[in-house]
């Protein structure tokens, strides 16, 4: 990551768990607010281990208002009468817990969850939060210098960049690099705006004023590499000489600063994902590439490039010195992550 002085198949089978029956009654314990942090006391949850988050987004850009229903496999790793998710902001609607209503209350960041029944230390279970709002972008952090980070509203959309702790601004999960999972985002969005997301591009379907875009990442990542930038994207797909995919995705603006940031974005990635890989190993991930957007706030240019999981994203047209930092970090930061945030 560089930000200033900032520390740094099908969609149907998208690792689906069966559920099995909890025990009866109220007996067990809440799970810990937070994994104690020494940076972020109250990032990240106890008590369980995500394994999918399947979030389905609608997003409106010229409202900035994002509806979501996020869908969260996990396996509790003790016996839970009931458990915390990160969510910063926004409204929830209801939860539901192995398909039953369940009570929530909100403290802060935290989301407490009670199921109706115990969850048994082991067993398998799903959480489908409904909510929505404006997502907040967070500025000012006393832990964090540098840009503003997290959930950016665009001219033309919206570009994420989370790291450490924005996760939570967007969608509701075990917000903490300890516990990785795998991801699957429909974002439905206006007809005529595009999608980028990690991962694989899976689907494409539009519907009279509506256009939905699923994205699918397989491999395990922390909440803080997940991003979901709308805007009025240029494309650029293939392979890497060395035949990893790629996919770069360019706000047509950047064209103005340089007219061929797209073919830049997209040889400079490739170039140095293949260079890398002689150097660390194969590349790890299932797609390489780039999401270079227009980003501001209030007006004032970031200086904003961010490791997200397959294909790092800038905030303008950046060096290719800075393109190999962050793709190196597809290694060491996404495929290998910090225990906790003391070790960045």
């Amino acid at each position: 990551m560089r930000r200033g002085r900032g520390i740094a198949a099908t969609v149907a089978a998208f690792f689906v768990l069966a559920a099995p029956a909890a025990a009866q009654g109220t007996s067990g314990s809440p799970g810990a607010d937070g994994v104690g942090d020494p940076y972020f006391p109250q990032e990240g949850n106890g008590g369980y281990d995500v394994r999918n988050y399947d979030l389905t987004l609608g997003y409106d850009p010229e409202s900035d208002h994002l509806e979501g229903l996020a869908r969260i496999q996990a396996r509790a790793t003790q016996a839970l009468s009931s458990f915390h998710l990160d969510l910063q902001g926004l409204t929830v609607n209801g939860v539901k817990v192995n398909d039953n209503p369940a009570q929530f209350t909100r403290d802060g960041q935290e989301l407490i969850v009670t199921p109706r029944n115990r969850l048994n230390s082991g067993s398998n279970f799903n959480v489908v939060v409904d909510y929505g709002g404006s997502p907040q972008t967070i500025v000012g952090s006393p832990i964090v210098f540098g840009s503003p980070y997290g959930f950016l509203h665009t001219e033309d959309g919206n570009f994420i960049g989370t790291e450490p702790n924005a996760a939570s601004t967007w969608f509701p999960g075990n917000d903490h690099p300890s516990d990785k999972a795998t991801y699957v985002f429909r974002v439905t969005v206006p007809a005529g705006k595009s999608v980028i997301a990690n991962g694989r591009l899976v689907s494409t379907e539009t519907s009279g004023s509506k256009a939905t875009y699923t994205w699918q990442e397989t491999d395990p990542m922390a909440t803080y590499l997940a991003t979901v930038d709308t805007g009025d994207w240029i494309f650029k797909n293939g392979r890497t000489p060395g035949g990893v995919p790629e996919t770069v995705a360019v706000d047509p603006v950047l064209l103005q600063q340089q007219p061929n940031a797209v073919d830049f974005f997209y040889d400079t990635s490739a170039q140095a994902t293949d260079y890398l890989a002689t150097q660390f190993g194969p590349y790890p991930f299932i797609a390489t590439g780039a999401i270079a957007d227009n980003a501001t706030y209030n007006g004032r240019a970031l200086g904003f490039s961010l490791e997200t999981q397959t294909r790092p994203v800038y905030s303008a047209v950046r060096s290719s010195t800075t393109i190999a930092h962050e793709l190196s970090h597809q290694w060491f930061g996404d495929s290998v992550s910090v225990a906790d945030w003391h070790n960045i």
